[in-house]
């Protein structure tokens, strides 16, 4: 059984979970990138890419939360619904 679907099923998965050594590193390198565009493009160019980066995320996130409501309700309403 897939993992994720057993620490679910067993009630042991926790949503705060620390980052992984590949998050940090992508993070730093992220940063870095950052910077050779600020000094490269500009500051306001670098503005403009994150807002539009955080339009994106927050537009993702919220796809992803309702896909993650819509499946919770349709389970629900599986184990509840008489055969």
């Amino acid at each position: 059984m897939n993992t994720l679907l057993y620490e679910l099923y067993s009630g042991r998965y926790s949503v705060n979970h620390s980052r992984g050594e590949v998050l940090r590193e992508a993070a730093a390198r992220m940063e870095q990138l950052q910077e050779q565009i600020q000094m490269t493009l500009g500051l306001k160019f670098l503005d403009e890419l994150n807002d539009l980066e955080a339009d994106w995320t927050y537009a993702e996130c919220f796809r992803a939360y309702r896909e993650g409501v819509l499946l919770g309700a349709r389970l629900m309403l599986e184990v509840l619904t008489p055969a």
